[in-house]
């Protein structure tokens, strides 16, 4: 009978896609260093100025610069990004999709742990600023929740980087 031709090669749109490539690693290197650098108030920068919002959303982004007053920028970008791929982590999807984004959260992770082992040495970590409390906790209290759903995944990576993001976090908070 026939049989349709095996192909030998990943299709071009799906390579930015594949896990465990080189882009995922830097990308994830870069977010981590990144943390640290600015102030909330970068965050939520209005495009044409504070003149130009209303009164009440004036008072809505003075709440918001409130509640993360503590924040840098890095950590705030960083949690909008978990909090947008949140439905990747559901336990019912099960795609490639999710396994790359599980991946690229375990390199944050095992970055972000990294980055505070340096911190420790200060001739070995250079000039980028320290992490403060309310950093490492908020990129604590962004990625639990996701790892959480993704330990219950049907695909066997997912359930193994949130494994091992949750082993790494365990170090930096308990």
């Amino acid at each position: 009978g026939w049989s349709a031709a095996a192909r030998t090669s990943c299709p071009s749109y799906v390579v930015p896609f594949t896990p465990r490539t080189n882009t995922q690693h830097y990308g994830a290197k870069v977010a981590v260093q990144l943390l640290g650098c600015g102030q909330a108030a970068d965050f939520y920068a209005a495009p044409r100025g504070f003149d130009a919002l209303t009164s009440n959303s004036k008072e809505e982004l003075a709440a918001c610069l409130a509640s993360d007053a503590g924040l840098s920028a890095g950590v705030l970008y960083l949690r909008k990004l978990f909090s947008s791929t949140q439905t990747l982590f559901h336990p019912s999807n099960s795609s490639q999709h999710s396994s790359s984004v599980a991946f690229f959260t375990q390199v944050v992770c095992a970055s972000f742990v990294k980055r505070l082992g340096r911190e420790r040495v200060p001739a070995a970590f250079g000039q980028s600023p320290k992490l403060s409390h309310a950093d490492k906790a908020a990129l604590v209290d962004a990625l639990l929740p996701l790892l959480t759903m993704a330990c219950y995944s049907k695909v066997r990576g997912v359930t193994h980087s949130a494994n091992t993001c949750l082993t790494h976090l365990a170090w930096v908070a308990p």
